[in-house]
C-alpha cells in the first residue's frame, strides 16, 4: 500500500489552511456573492450587469458582456447592450462590433457556446480563426464564455475578455460557467415569478374550480416545489463541485492522486443529474413557449 509522505498528506489542518488562502477565500466569496445575486429580487438587466462585474473582478478582466435570444422564436443572439468595461473609450471598437454582430447556432465562439450549452475558451482571439468579430482595435486578447441555460435551454451566453494573452485556466473557465449558471437560476425565478402571478390572477377571475382546473394546480404546485427543491440543492452544489475542482489542482501540483476524488466526483455528477431530472419532471415548460430575455427584461423594468 502506497504512503504519502508526511509532508503530501492532507491532514485537517492543512485542508484548513488550504480553505483560507487568498484564492481559495476568494472564489468561495464569489460563489457567495453570485448564488445571492441569483436569489435577490432585482431586474434581469441589473443581474446581468452585476453578474458581469463580479465575475470580471475575480478573473482581474476588463471586458463582461451578455448576449441573448431577442424574441422566443429568433435561433439568433444579439447583443443585450449589457456590459462590464473598465475603460469604455478603450474598448469602445468592440462594443461597436459586438452590437452590430449577430450569432447564429455554432457561429464563432459565441454561436459555439450557444450550440453545444459547452463553455468556451480562446487564449488570444486575435489569432483566433473562430473569432468572428476580430480586428486590430479591440484590444483584447484572452476569451472564456459559457451559456446561460434557463430551463435546459441556451437562452444567451455570458462572455469576458482579458487584455493580455490567457493560458487556459480550468478554474476560470468553471467560475464563468458557475456565474452563467447561477444568472440562469435566477431568471427561472423570475419567470416562476411572472406565471405564479399570472395563476393567481386566472383563479380570481374564476370562482369555480373545475376538475381539470383542479388538476393543474395540482400540478403547478408540484412544478413549483420541483423547481425550488432544486434550486435549493444547485447552489451549495456547485460549491461543492468547484471546491473539489481546486483540491484536484492542489494535488495534481504536488503529482498526488486519489481514487477517492474520482468516487467524489462521481457523486457530485450524479446528485447534479438527479436534479436535472427532478427539476425537468416536475417543469411543463418544456411543452411551452419560454419568454425571450428581451421580453424578461421589459417586464421586470429594464
Amino acid at each position: 500500500m502506497h504512503t504519502l509522505p508526511p509532508q503530501l498528506r492532507l491532514t485537517p489542518r492543512r485542508i484548513q489552511r488550504r480553505m483560507q488562502s487568498p484564492a481559495v477565500a476568494s472564489t468561495l466569496s464569489l460563489v457567495e456573492e453570485l448564488t445571492e445575486l441569483a436569489q435577490s429580487p432585482i431586474s434581469v438587466d441589473d443581474a446581468l450587469r452585476q453578474t458581469l462585474e463580479c465575475v470580471c473582478r475575480y478573473l482581474g478582466w476588463p471586458v463582461g458582456h451578455a448576449y441573448y435570444r431577442a424574441t422566443p422564436t429568433s435561433q439568433e443572439l444579439t447583443s443585450a447592450a449589457v456590459w462590464h468595461v473598465a475603460r469604455p473609450q478603450k474598448f469602445r471598437a468592440l462594443q461597436a462590433v459586438s452590437a452590430e454582430t449577430h450569432f447564429a447556432p455554432g457561429k464563432g465562439l459565441v454561436g459555439k457556446a450557444y450550440a453545444t450549452g459547452q463553455p468556451v475558451w480562446s487564449d488570444d482571439v486575435l489569432a483566433d480563426t473562430e473569432f468572428v468579430r476580430r480586428r486590430d482595435d479591440l484590444r483584447v486578447h484572452g476569451y472564456c464564455a459559457a451559456p446561460i441555460l434557463v430551463h435546459h435551454d441556451s437562452w444567451g451566453v455570458l462572455e469576458f475578455f482579458a487584455a493580455q494573452p490567457q493560458a487556459y485556466s480550468p478554474t476560470h473557465q468553471q467560475v464563468v460557467t458557475l456565474a452563467a449558471n447561477l444568472l440562469g437560476q435566477g431568471l427561472e425565478r423570475i419567470y416562476e415569478q411572472q406565471r405564479t402571478q399570472a395563476r393567481q390572477l386566472d383563479q380570481a377571475e374564476s370562482h369555480d374550480i373545475h376538475p381539470t382546473k383542479t388538476r393543474a394546480i395540482r400540478r403547478t404546485a408540484i412544478s413549483d416545489y420541483s423547481t425550488a427543491v432544486a434550486h435549493e440543492v444547485n447552489n451549495p452544489l456547485y460549491a461543492a463541485r468547484l471546491a473539489m475542482s481546486l483540491l484536484e489542482q492542489d494535488l495534481q501540483e504536488v503529482q498526488v492522486s486519489s481514487p477517492y476524488l474520482a468516487i467524489l466526483r462521481e457523486e457530485l455528477n450524479r446528485v447534479a443529474t438527479v436534479m436535472q431530472q427532478v427539476q425537468a419532471a416536475g417543469n411543463p415548460l418544456s411543452q411551452t413557449e419560454l419568454p425571450s430575455f428581451a421580453e424578461l427584461l421589459a417586464e421586470t423594468g429594464k
